[in-house]
């Protein structure tokens, strides 16, 4: 029995620079999509224990793969050595544990010591001398994988397990297919299948056979027992026994249990990765015609290459941190790999933006929900309903995702006729990253991908800062819904569907006077400091920034360069699709304007009709082109670098129209009691941009 490693130095040298290819690859996904501090402020959170884990049982992977290949199979060449790298370090599945979902930890512990497990049953098989000892280290790193898939359980009792789960999760841990987009990440969720009372799905968990190919490859890893002698047989079949039973124990346990999710993932598939590695080498072994074995390994490589970009590619599913952390990262990674697309969209004359739809509604479906319009993928979608109240009225409403449903007003109409329907929301266009916003700014990408408006017969329905799912025109539906969460299909008839034409705002960017603001402020939102408006530069400007307190209290900063903030205090903001601001600051007027107007040299400001100042304060007088709405154009550290929401209007209105008067009572703005926390918080703020 040989036990030389095959093959020259050379391929070790490889073997090393490959794997530490791997490795900075896997590293360098961490260090972009992982915090630098936990939520409690701590500094190693549990994604980047993950992280750590998953490279050290790759690391010890690729080392038991090294000896089980330098002892059965010497002569193995170079060109399987880099396919196996490849598979085992990128094609094992292990992006689900780069979530911060409180389970990835386990679960990358456990891929973790089921690796030290099957480390210890092969040099227990393999010494000379002191068995024990390793088969004793193979059976607590058992247990320990065990107890880490358990603790990802969250302890489960015995109920959460049952027989009539195991077709749905074999059919999603193993042959559910990935849906495709023509944009980047192009790995879409899976369409998930009825679900099963009691029973949950994740829609980001992947099939492994259906969507890593490489993975069919293990079927052959029984052969490399072929044309061995006995003393060769009997300990590589109880090393192969072990690791398939391993595969078994692991993911057959899950397929009795109430929920599927991706962090479940890595306890079973690397395992079988590392078996498909086997039965690489054994194609590589038992055929010894050189062309045929050269046509198949490079069959295998192209497969696993597949495989790894697939996998790779799965990291950028959300709720993936690279884009809540870095979202200039990824939209960059998204404008570049979205280019081939754009331009064949270009050539093909793909227009983007609102829907016109003419159609005639159904008569009798009193109380039924049917879709309109649905965008996106799975549980990850947007969708735009209408509710049949009764033969007469109706009511237009809007889905996102599993949130509550946003219904209109009811409306009266005629069933009999057709009427028209209008529909404006974000993911009528592209991703934010593609190119086809290279000429907007992201005031104007807020006032169209953060917002919905939906009029009907002309009359508005639906208008307000709204998120949504990215989508791409592989996932538009028209009068039809995949998932089936809302009556599946329209009943009614639809006669005709048009893109309109988009008009894009352009804001002022020169002193305008008193301006409009219609803009959105999420319910839910806190701990957030946002620009409205900036006017001068860096050491000579003015900011009136918006703070999200906690959900439904706000307040405003007024910042002039070099003097005391002013804090306007806690206000209520009541709960609203959309609020109108009326914003007048001396710097927003033209220097050459009559200073015979009280605003000329005041704070003044209206929020949804309710006058918040009317007090005087310094100013610099900003150069042309230094006002900016939505942005932080000055590089103040109170606030962040955009309006992290939508703006839908910006309009300079008349001074004459504005009544500058304010209620009996109003405070005026003060410098802020939490001076000192402000700053503090602003520092981080900065450091954390």
């Amino acid at each position: 029995m040989s036990t030389k490693p095959p093959g020259s130095w050379k391929q070790g040298v490889w073997a090393v620079l490959l794997a530490a290819a791997v490795v900075a690859f896997n590293l360098w996904t961490a260090l972009s999509v992982l915090p630098w501090r936990t939520a409690d402020g701590s500094g190693l959170g549990a994604p980047w224990g993950a992280a750590l884990l998953v490279n050290g049982a790759f690391l010890i992977s690729l080392r038991l793969w090294w000896l089980l290949r330098a002892r059965y199979f010497p002569d193995s060449g170079a060109g399987a050595l880099v396919i196996g790298i490849v598979a085992i370090g990128c094609a094992s599945m292990t992006y689900g544990v780069l979530r911060q979902t409180g389970g990835e930890l386990s679960g990358a512990a456990g891929y973790f010591f089921g690796t030290c497990a099957l480390m210890g049953i092969y040099r227990g098989l393999h010494a000379s001398s002191r068995r024990i000892p390793w088969f004793l280290a193979a059976g607590l790193g058992l247990v320990l994988a065990a107890g880490c898939q358990l603790i990802g359980m969250h302890g489960a009792p015995l109920r959460h397990f049952s027989a009539a789960y195991v077709r749905l999760n074999a059919y999603v841990y193993y042959l559910a297919p990935a849906q495709w987009s023509g944009y980047f990440p192009f790995v879409e969720p899976i369409h998930v299948p009825p679900v099963l009372p009691g029973h949950r799905t994740g829609a980001y968990v992947f099939g492994i056979l259906a969507n890593v190919p490489f993975a069919w490859i293990a079927l052959l890893a029984p052969l490399a027992l072929l044309r061995r002698p006995p003393e060769e047989r009997h300990p590589l079949a109880v090393f192969l026994g072990a690791a398939a039973v391993l595969h078994v124990l692991s993911g057959g346990s899950l397929l009795f249990f109430a929920t599927s999710a991706a962090r479940f993932l890595v306890h079973f598939a690397p395992t079988l990765i590392f078996l498909a590695c086997v039965g690489l080498l054994t194609v590589e072994r038992l055929v010894t015609e050189r062309g045929t074995r050269n046509i198949l390994l490079a069959a295998c490589g192209a497969v696993a290459f597949v495989s790894a970009c697939v996998c790779s590619l799965l990291y950028f599913q959300p709720p993936d941190l690279l884009r809540q952390s870095s979202p200039r990262l990824y939209q960059s990674l998204a404008h570049a790999f979205d280019q081939p697309a754009w331009r064949a969209e270009q050539r093909a004359g793909a227009r983007f933006g609102p829907l016109d739809i003419v159609l005639r509604f159904p008569e009798g479906r009193t109380g039924q929900v049917e879709p309109l319009v649905t965008t996106g993928w799975g549980s990850a979608s947007d969708c735009i309903l209408v509710n049949y109240l009764d033969n007469h009225r109706l009511r237009i409403g809007f889905a996102h995702g599993d949130d509550d449903v946003w219904w209109g007003r009811p409306l009266s109409l005629d069933y009999g006729s057709e009427h028209r329907l209008n529909v404006s929301m974000g993911s009528l266009f592209p991703p934010k990253g593609h190119p086809f916003f290279d000429t907007w700014n992201d005031l104007q990408y807020g006032a169209f991908g953060r917002w919905l408006e939906v009029t009907f017969d002309g009359a508005p329905v639906l208008n307000g800062g709204q998120d949504f799912y990215d989508s791409s025109p592989e996932s538009l539906w028209i009068g039809q819904e995949p998932a089936n969460a809302h009556g599946g299909h329209f009943t009614g008839r639809i006669s005709r569907t048009d893109r309109q034409k988009v008009f894009v705002f352009s804001p002022p960017t020169e002193c305008c006077g008193p301006t409009m603001l219609r803009l959105s402020i999420p319910p839910n939102a806190a701990d957030r400091r946002v620009p409205l408006v900036t006017t001068g530069g860096h050491g000579r400007g003015d900011a009136l920034i918006l703070r999200a307190v906690r959900p439904g209290i706000i307040r405003f900063y007024y910042d002039h360069w070099g003097s005391e903030l002013l804090d306007s205090g806690d206000i209520p903001l009541r709960s609203a699709p959309s609020h109108v601001m009326l914003v007048s600051m001396p710097s927003l007027w033209p220097y050459y304007e009559s200073p015979s107007s009280i605003l000329h040299s005041f704070l003044f400001l209206i929020l949804d009709g309710r006058r918040l100042v009317l007090q005087k304060v310094p100013h610099f007088e900003p150069k042309p082109g230094e006002v900016r709405f939505g942005s932080n154009g000055i590089g103040s550290a109170l606030c962040e670098a955009e309006f992290p929401w939508a703006i839908r209007e910006v309009r300079p209105i008349q001074p004459k129209l504005v009544r500058p008067s304010l209620p009996v009572g109003t405070a005026a703005w003060a410098p802020p009691a939490d001076k000192q926390a402000v700053l503090r918080d602003s520092v981080e703020l900065k450091s954390g941009g």
